[in-house]
């Protein structure tokens, strides 16, 4: 069976589907119930009415119900919601998320930290990241906000193009700043790892991270 949108709002209003069509429950159930009513000696045939029924008949908006040939049987006109169903889950708006990493260079060493368990990309490997929920002024980036144990070892900034990263309900925008330092001290912040940078490659970073890395010489 083919399942478009319009196959599955058929089946949706024929049986009376409760579970949004947009959702995980729902598509198997729509799926399921279309496997059921296809005619298994000529699919083809089958599939293309349903579609075309969808576009024609069981329309969106003011579908033609009383011309019909299934409205004696359709949950949905029997029941007076042709226009609630079928059920469909708004789309959820992305959340904006702002990260700055500070990508700290010191003689062929850089600093590393792990993620959370409770955040996306859970005990994956990153830079020292400063995390905001609006945009901040780059020259904010390059003094207010470099990590403290640095501040007086900084010899050169730079800072990357900004970059938009695009997950399931997350919008990234990230930036790098790279710091190179005279030297790192010897007493690191908590959760701060101190590595080669020719080990890297040994840790795992959330796929933003590896792409730019994979884009940049050092």
């Amino acid at each position: 069976a083919a399942v478009d949108g319009n196959v599955s709002r058929v089946i949706a209003r024929l049986y009376g589907v409760e579970h949004a069509v947009n959702s995980t429950p729902g598509a198997r159930q729509i799926e399921a119930l279309a496997q059921e009513l296809v005619d298994r000696k000529d699919p083809g045939t089958h599939n293309q009415a349903m579609i075309d029924f969808g576009a024609m008949i069981c329309v969106p908006a003011s579908p033609e119900c009383p011309g019909c040939p299934c409205a004696g049987g359709c949950n949905a006109n029997l029941s007076g919601r042709v226009d609630q169903i079928p059920v469909k889950t708004p789309k959820q708006t992305p959340a904006k998320r702002w990260f700055y990493y500070y990508l700290i260079l010191c003689r062929g060493k850089t600093i590393l930290t792990k993620r959370g368990e409770k955040d996306i990309w859970r005990s994956l490997y990153q830079f020292p990241v400063l995390e905001s929920k609006t945009p901040l002024p780059e020259k904010e980036l390059v003094s207010t906000h470099v990590p403290a144990p640095m501040i007086s070892r900084l010899q050169q900034v730079s800072l990357s193009a900004p970059i938009i990263h695009q997950l399931t309900h997350r919008t990234i925008h990230a930036q790098f700043i790279h710091l190179e330092v005279s030297s790192l001290p010897e007493n690191l912040p908590a959760g701060w790892m101190n590595i080669s940078l020719q080990d890297l490659d040994k840790y795992p970073v959330p796929r933003l991270i590896h792409r730019y890395l994979e884009s940049v010489k050092f």
